[in-house]
């Protein structure tokens, strides 16, 4: 999801989706411009959320079309690596790659701050 900037993506509609609401408790606005604001703030809205939409589905979508390229090629059965993947040993083979990861990427941020 970090590679999509999915993440960003949803920090930015929540910081509309904040500002918007600052208009409506703004009481130096008059109900016009409350209105007007709050119908461009609807769009800008809609459009994040599509936005998120489509960068959800690019970031679930490319893990199956790996799959799928290893499965056409020749090199991993897409039917058995799904099948290992959903065992509990798959998922916890995963879990603990995944945490290696995530440990790792934090301790280089860490480092890089200071």
């Amino acid at each position: 999801m970090r590679f999509t900037r999915l993440p960003a993506a949803a920090a930015a509609a929540l910081t509309l989706a904040r500002s918007a609401v600052a208009v409506i408790r703004d009481p130096s606005l008059s109900d016009d411009d409350k209105e007007r604001l709050t119908r461009r703030n609807a769009v800008r809205m809609l459009g994040a959320f599509v936005r998120i939409a489509l960068l959800a589905a690019v970031a679930l979508a490319s893990p199956l079309v790996a799959l799928w390229a290893l499965d056409a090629i020749g090199v991993a059965p897409m039917r058995e690596t799904i099948a290992s993947m959903t065992r509990w040993e798959g998922i916890a083979v995963v879990s603990i790659a995944a945490l290696a990861f995530w440990a790792v990427e934090w301790a280089f941020s860490r480092a890089k701050r200071n």
